[in-house]
This record gives structure tokens, C-alpha cells and sequence, in this order.
């Protein structure tokens, strides 16, 4: 999967967002001012339509990860299927023997789009532990 692949997805993926959205707002206000008694978010139809609509995307050789808080986002990118997130308050005990393997397959697809498209980077991927607040 090519850069401009993912930009166009991205694009295609907001703009589509956009006009749903439009959608619903135009017909909530419709419905609303008549007083209609069968009247229902449109949010409902823009969830089922972005449902829909992400079922045709390729999956991604990533996942985008905040690691630091809400209000300041920072991120780093991650093989899909590795992020444990776990909450102030809620500790969690962690199966290192779960945690740390990584499906073989993901993997080398995670490191063939890091070299495809970050070719200065010149470690190899590793595990970080970080704290979020939010």
C-alpha cells in the first residue's frame, strides 16, 4: 500500500464523513421543527453509513496510538493487535508471554511499510511502556 493510497483513502473517508453528516443535520432540523413523532437521529444513519463505508477500506499495516493525553496528543505507530491500554486507577497484571509475541505475519508487514516509508529510520521496532492521561 502506496502513500497516496492512504491520503486518498483518508480524504475519501472525511469527505464522505462530511456529507453524511450534512445529511443528518439537514434532516434532524426538518424533523424537529414539524414535530415529528417517528423523528430519530440521523447520527444513527452518518454510524451506519461510516460502518459501511470502512468495511471497504484495506486494512492498515498499523495502528495509531496516543500515548501521552487527550488535550496534547502525541503518537506513535504499533503492529495491529499489540497496544494494551489500561487506565489510572484500574492496574492490570500483563501475560508477558501474551503481550510480547507478535503475530509473524503482521509483523513483517509492519516493518515492510516502515521501510517503504520511513526508510531513515534505523532501529528496529521495539516495545514501549508509557503512561496516558486522559
Amino acid at each position: 500500500m502506496n502513500k497516496e493510497v492512504i491520503l486518498a483513502h483518508l480524504k475519501t473517508v472525511k469527505e464522505s464523513a462530511e456529507v453524511a453528516l450534512q445529511g443528518c443535520i439537514e434532516r434532524d432540523t426538518k424533523a424537529r421543527s414539524k414535530g415529528d413523532p417517528q423523528f430519530k437521529p440521523l447520527s444513527d444513519a452518518y454510524y451506519a453509513h461510516r460502518f459501511d463505508f470502512k468495511k471497504t477500506l484495506p486494512p492498515m499495516p498499523f495502528k495509531l496510538v496516543n500515548y501521552c493525553a487527550c488535550e496534547y496528543p502525541m503518537y506513535i505507530i504499533a503492529v495491529p493487535g499489540t497496544v494494551t491500554t489500561v487506565y489510572r486507577g484500574s492496574p492490570q497484571q500483563l501475560d508477558t508471554a501474551e503481550v510480547f509475541t507478535v503475530d509473524p505475519e503482521k509483523l513483517e508487514v509492519y516493518t515492510a511499510f516502515l521501510k517503504k516509508y520511513m526508510p531513515e529510520l534505523e532501529d528496529e521496532p521495539s516495545w514501549f511502556l508509557s503512561s496516558y492521561w486522559g
